[in-house]
């Protein structure tokens, strides 16, 4: 096995968070824009906000897999002595603070106080602004100089582009699910949101793999850690093109995407960005050794 698989197998539960947390966030953010300036009943809105559970259950599993990376999630308590210093602990902190927010917005949403009830339209929006943080912050912490081939713009792009496309699908599969009659217009802008992004990032990701060539150290030249990145590229781009199909055919056929096609769309969706994801994390090489 080589030592590029090694290292990516040693950080696959970053692969995992860096494939779901960030698309989670966008899920969110785009669904809790629904509820706040969307023309909704009154049932219809609190079916929705109930909803809002899917793609934070998303987000909270990619953390989770994040904080076992840590060694033990109690970890998690020295990483945050580096805010203000350290991208890693600015990671972890934008993360928590979406995750507050985000998850006191959905909970107060089912209590019929009307003081609790005033709490929830901007509990969302202070979400969605943690959640673009997090984002922001999740891709900043790969900006290591000591790290070469991590160290590039590419590298934040990849992140960005990897949180519109399962983030797009995502919310399709939660407006699906929580039963909204979804204008056909916003799903087809979901879905021209995610197909943009995902030729984004095969192009984005295409260019991080050229810059690749001239990065060495000492052991190693920085393709040889994963020779079969392009193939990777491929597959992703791949797996994100037949999620779209997937969608697109539903909403062509019914003009509307039933639950099942739209979780197995984003099931697919996912599972191609967790293959690129993983192929990043083999090409960890530092400058030194």
């Amino acid at each position: 096995m080589g030592v590029g698989f090694s290292q990516g197998l040693a950080q696959v539960t970053l692969a995992l968070f860096t494939t779901l947390a960030p698309a989670g966030m966008v899920a969110f953010c785009v669904m809790a824009c629904v509820l706040l300036f969307g023309k909704l009943s009154e049932k219809q809105w609190e079916r929705m906000s109930h909803f809002l559970v899917v793609p934070l259950a998303v987000a909270v599993v990619g953390f989770i897999g994040s904080a076992t990376h840590l060694g033990k999630p109690s970890n998690a308590l020295y990483v945050l002595a580096g805010i203000g210093r350290s991208p890693l602990s600015n990671e972890v902190i934008a993360s928590v603070t979406f995750f507050a927010l985000s998850g006191m917005s959905w909970y107060v949403g089912f209590s019929r106080q009307r003081w609790a009830q005033r709490l929830v339209r901007p509990g969302m929006l202070l979400a969605c602004a943690a959640g673009a943080w997090q984002v922001w912050e999740i891709a900043n912490a790969y900006t290591i100089r000591t790290i070469s081939t991590w160290s590039t713009p590419s590298v934040q792009a990849n992140l960005v582009l990897a949180a519109l496309m399962g983030g797009a699908l995502l919310t399709i599969c939660s407006l699906s699910l929580s039963g909204y009659r979804t204008p056909r217009r916003l799903f087809g802008a979901l879905l021209a949101i995610a197909g943009v992004s995902a030729a984004a990032a095969a192009v984005s990701q295409s260019l991080q793999f050229a810059e690749l060539g001239a990065m060495r150290n000492v052991m190693t030249l920085a393709r040889d850690l994963a020779p079969w990145y392009p193939a990777g590229i491929a597959v992703s781009a791949i797996l994100a093109g037949c999620a779209i199909a997937v969608d697109a055919r539903g909403l062509r056929m019914r003009g509307s995407i039933d639950p099942v096609r739209a979780c197995a769309a984003c099931a697919l969706m996912f599972a191609g960005v967790f293959t690129v994801r993983f192929a990043f994390y083999c090409l960890h090489m530092t400058v030194g050794f």
